[in-house]
């Protein structure tokens, strides 16, 4: 009988799982990418084998995991794990949102939003347990909120102030541009301003009368009209007039019509228009003829001695004296 001879050693070489040669195990195979491992060649046996022997030619086999049944080779590649990238954390919309009211200020009603929105983003913030970001957001709301109310607090009275005094201005604009007036009835006396522009101390409406006829045939009204006439007093002031009244002040009131200015033909002489002068503390009397339309009455007659003043007497229905 012949004896069987010893196989010779099998050799160590590395490979990854696809079968491509690496140079050491437990890499990444830079043709496939698949792990690296340890194989073992073992050598063909020589031709003084026995016919029949199971031994094949050439085997590869992995090298033997500690695990498993006694007697295993089975192979185990080993291959390391990347830990997963921890995702962005968030930032508190609530501390964006502080910070962004702050900046508008909105006259300090951004600045006190912000500051609360940022307490409260500031606190959610630490009790995330670092899960939620943006405490730096939130504070810089706090402090330019705190910034925007200090602001505020100076700004203002000040324009409350500015304010009030620009009323005051205005009223006393407005007061000046109104005139002031003062409402007589026929016979009363007006006492001008101490300082009448025209050195008048008063003017005293006498009389009224309309329709007044005309005595002179050449001075008629016209058709569809009629004359209306009114008899005026005027006293000079401790200093005289130097002009006489405001010749373009006189006016009546006609219902359905503009203020009426008088005439310069005068129905009856002297005529007020042509009083030019008064010696201090003297008075002179003329009268003011107004053309109006046929059946109409007068209802107020009015005199504005300058901007600001303005002396008006309501006229009766019927003529009067």
């Amino acid at each position: 009988m012949t004896d069987a001879v010893d196989p010779s050693p099998p050799s160590m070489g590395f490979r990854c799982l696809s079968g491509h040669p690496a140079m050491s195990a437990g890499l990444t195979c830079s043709v496939c990418g698949q792990p690296t491992v340890v194989v073992y060649t073992e050598a063909a046996p020589d031709s003084t084998a026995p016919i029949g022997s199971s031994t094949p030619a050439s085997a590869d086999f992995a090298a033997p995991t500690a695990s498993g049944p006694a007697g295993s080779t089975t192979a185990t590649p080993t291959t390391a794990t990347p830990a997963p990238a921890n995702p962005a954390t968030p930032t508190s919309g609530v501390a964006i949102t502080a910070l962004i009211m702050s900046v508008l200020w909105l006259g300090g009603l951004g600045s006190i939003v912000g500051i609360v929105l940022g307490i409260s983003a500031r606190r959610a913030i630490r009790r995330s347990n670092g899960t939620v970001q943006g405490g730096g957001l939130a504070m810089a709301g706090v402090i330019v909120g705190i910034c925007g109310i200090v602001v505020a607090a100076i700004l203002w009275p000040t324009l409350i102030k500015d304010g009030i005094n620009t009323n005051k201005a205005v009223n006393q604009v407005n007061n000046a541009l109104t005139p002031h007036t003062v409402t007589l009835s026929l016979g009363q006396s007006a006492q001008m301003a101490a300082n009448d522009p025209n050195g008048l101390s008063s003017i005293q409406v006498t009389a009224f009368t309309n329709p007044e006829p005309s005595p002179d045939l050449l001075i008629q009204p016209g058709p569809g009209k009629q004359f209306a006439l009114i008899a005026l007093t005027i006293c000079a002031g401790p200093n005289g007039s130097q002009a006489g009244p405001n010749k373009i002040g006189f006016t009546v009131s006609v219902p359905g019509n503009s203020p009426l200015e008088p005439s310069f033909i005068n129905v009856v002489n002297p005529g007020a228009l042509y009083i030019t002068s008064l010696a201090p503390g003297t008075c002179s009397s003329g009268y003011l003829t107004f053309t109006i339309n046929t059946g109409s009455t007068p209802t107020a007659f009015q005199y504005q001695s300058d901007l600001n003043h303005i002396y008006k007497w309501t006229l009766p229905s019927t003529s009067a004296a």
